[in-house]
């Protein structure tokens, strides 16, 4: 069963003893979380990703075909506020769970792939607006 964070959070009071049905609940609930809700985009070199007024992202999941690259994640082209030089290697996906980013506006940040050399280089992003 998909319970909140408040509820899983009283299974692990001093002195408590989670039930076998409790981390089953827990583990249903995280990976639940985030099942189904991200939004995919291809990138070549930069990518804006606009998050609405009073939404949250934070986490985003990034991968390549190319031999290896790596991520920024930024409020501007090349910015790097939130991911700063990620590795990355070709067909292996990277999970990012960033600091949450929010505004009460609608804030663009963009994703930049570049090949280490200073050139640009092209990936996927699966990214999860709360």
């Amino acid at each position: 069963m998909i319970e909140s964070d408040v509820q899983l959070k009283t299974y692990f009071e001093e002195n408590d003893f989670p039930t076998e049905q409790e981390f089953i609940n827990l583990i249903d609930s995280k990976y639940s979380k985030y099942a189904g809700l991200g939004v995919e985009v291809a990138v070549v070199d930069d990518e804006a990703i606009v998050v609405p007024a009073k939404r949250v992202l934070s986490r985003v999941i990034v991968w390549t075909t190319e031999a290896t690259a790596i991520v920024n994640l930024g409020d501007t082209v090349g910015g790097v506020e939130y991911l700063e030089a990620e590795d990355i290697v070709a067909n292996v996906p990277r999970i990012f769970d960033i600091d949450p980013i929010f505004s009460l506006t609608p804030k663009t940040i963009h994703i930049q792939f570049d090949d280490g050399l200073g050139g640009g280089s092209v990936g996927n992003v699966v990214y999860y607006i709360q």
